[in-house]
């Protein structure tokens, strides 16, 4: 089920950042806990929830026009999940709003099911950049 982010999914969500975490460069769980807090508070979270699983988190910044996180359960994956909730988190937004993301760079193995899914729910390259010391891209797309 595909609904706001909940103070109560917290444990759930934990769940899925200890089998992802290594997924994502500079992950630090107080920092990310801190942020998923606030994204709560502002209803910029939105998770997949299957029984007790966290099936799929995405977050997002209005201010910044940003979907600032992505994660999917291993279980879940290739099932079309990722779209979904990308597809709810565009339409928190205004049509003709530019949304950004930033994910792998172009020949970084961790990041070719990333960037697959974000071309093909129409984001487009941008800047590089880099995260945490790590080289990132940059991808934009205009809310339809």
């Amino acid at each position: 089920m595909i609904r706001q982010l909940r103070q109560n999914d917290i444990p759930s969500v934990l769940k899925l950042m200890d089998l992802v975490k290594d997924d994502f460069a500079g992950y630090k769980e107080v920092e990310f806990l801190e942020s998923l807090m606030q994204a709560i508070a502002h209803n910029e979270a939105i998770i997949d929830k299957r029984g007790e699983d966290c099936a799929g988190l995405i977050s997002f910044s209005k201010l910044e026009n940003e979907l600032t996180f992505l994660a999917v359960h291993p279980n879940y994956r290739k099932q079309g999940l990722s779209k979904k909730l990308i597809n709810e988190c565009l339409a928190q937004f205004k049509k003709g709003e530019e949304i950004h993301v930033i994910t792998f760079r172009e020949g970084d193995t961790k990041g070719i099911a990333a960037r697959k899914c974000y071309f093909s729910c129409g984001f487009e390259e941008a800047e590089t950049v880099t995260v945490f010391g790590y080289p990132c891209q940059k991808m934009t797309k205009k809310v339809a």
